[in-house]
Order: C-alpha cells, then sequence, then structure tokens
C-alpha cells in the first residue's frame, strides 16, 4: 500500500529523480533481486540528506551521484598497469576480488 503515494511524492521532488529499471541496466546498477531497495530516488549533485546513518551534519564529500553528471568523476590509481578490459566503475569489483586471489596466490 506505500509503493503508491512514495512514488507520487518522490516524482515530483525538486531535490532528485526516481530512477527506472532501464536507467539502471544502463549504468549496471539494476539487481533482479531488488537486494538494494525496489525504489530508486536519485538526489541531485550536491544535495544531501541530513542527518543521515553518516553523520548529524553535512559531510565535506558526497559520491553516489549520476555518472553523467560533471561533478562525479573518478580515478584509479595501479602500481602496475590496469588491465584494459576495466573501463567503468562495475569492472572494480572484480578487478580487487582478482587482485586479492593473485595476492594470496603469491603468498
Amino acid at each position: 500500500k506505500a509503493r503508491e503515494p512514495i512514488i507520487q511524492c518522490l516524482d515530483k521532488h525538486p531535490k532528485g529523480r526516481m530512477l527506472t529499471d532501464a536507467e539502471l541496466q544502463e549504468m549496471g546498477t539494476f539487481f533482479e533481486d531488488h537486494q538494494y531497495g525496489d525504489l530508486v530516488f536519485l538526489m541531485n549533485s550536491g544535495i544531501q540528506i541530513v542527518p543521515s546513518y553518516m553523520s548529524v551534519k553535512a559531510v565535506n564529500g558526497m559520491h553516489g551521484y549520476h555518472p553523467a553528471n560533471p561533478d562525479s568523476k573518478a580515478s584509479i590509481a595501479s602500481n602496475k598497469p590496469i588491465p584494459v578490459e576495466v573501463t567503468n566503475i562495475q569492472h572494480i569489483h572484480q578487478l580487487m576480488l582478482t587482485e586479492l586471489r593473485l595476492g594470496l596466490w603469491r603468498s
């Protein structure tokens, strides 16, 4: 019963917007089982919900805004070549797992 009133409220909210399943799929952040929630509301860049579980006051920097936003810059640094397959944020998890396994094998 809560889903529709929540959607109606958030659809009109000026500080962000609801993401569609298609958008989530395009960004590689869609999960069939909705393990991270049934609805995703993307805040506009620079907006924080305060207080939150992170702090009772606004924090100096945030992440998690839309990747197309000019403020959503990222980098990866390494002490060895980064595989050419690593082309977006979704590849970082696999890269970390691979490196952890290689590290364990070297021990």
